[in-house]
């Protein structure tokens, strides 16, 4: 049914043409929802961000002899090595 849907929204000339049984209203709400569907959760890590923790909460994880930053400590506070704590 897509399909088909797709050809007579193109027309002949390959020009968007809306279709008569649809309202924009509804077309609309469609391409709304298309588009919150593609969209993550707001929480989603962003790429070279951390988020901010707060003092005494676990700022880091070490796994073997590396240490992997969790979040960022609060202004006064630093990531502690030994406990991997904000300080």
């Amino acid at each position: 049914p897509e399909s088909s849907r797709a050809v007579r929204a193109l027309g002949a000339l390959g020009r968007w043409v809306p279709e008569p049984s649809r309202s924009p209203i509804e077309a609309l709400q469609e391409v709304l929802e298309k588009l919150k569907s593609k969209r993550g959760p707001h929480y989603e890590k962003k790429f070279g961000q951390v988020p901010m923790c707060d003092a005494g909460e676990q700022c880091a994880v070490r796994k073997g002899a590396r240490i992997g930053k969790l979040c960022d400590c609060p202004r006064g506070t630093s990531c502690n090595s030994f406990l991997l704590k904000c300080l």
